[in-house]
């Protein structure tokens, strides 16, 4: 049985435009093998050209997987301070409100029918609640 391996790389933005397909592309020339990208989608995929064609032809030769991993990968100010250290000030969803919940559900599936494939979903330091894991469908 072939084994098929893939490297992860966390903690991308979108907004890095360029600079993120370049690290991207980096990664991917020095291992050589399939890449797994943890985006973070903090700017629609839709206003980096550059990124998006780089993405969309690497996912079509299977060179490269997109994983969602948040809108901000930031806690907000609403999250006890105790809980921002704890986890080391990436636990986005900890807080849970309508407007992330939409903002995330409407990026999320945006950028599945933009990429035309399923994302990954590794939320950063998610503690899911009934109400978030509704916005997935799990």
């Amino acid at each position: 049985m072939e084994r098929i391996y893939s490297l992860a790389l966390h903690d991308v933005r979108v907004s890095g435009g360029e600079n993120s397909m370049n690290t991207i592309k980096h990664v991917m020339d020095l291992f050589g093998i399939p890449l797994t990208v943890h985006l973070i989608f903090d700017k629609s995929l839709e206003n980096e050209d550059v990124l998006l064609k780089f993405i969309l032809e690497n996912l079509v030769n299977k060179k490269l997987e997109i994983v969602f991993h948040g809108l901000s990968h930031q806690c907000s100010k609403n999250v006890p301070k105790t809980l921002v250290f704890y986890h080391k000030y990436q636990a986005e969803y900890l807080d849970d409100s309508d407007l992330l919940r939409e903002n995330t559900r409407e990026m999320f599936y945006n950028s599945k029918l933009l990429l035309g494939c399923n994302l990954g979903i590794c939320p950063p330091c998610w503690i899911a609640t009934k109400k978030t894991f509704n916005f997935f469908n799990l």
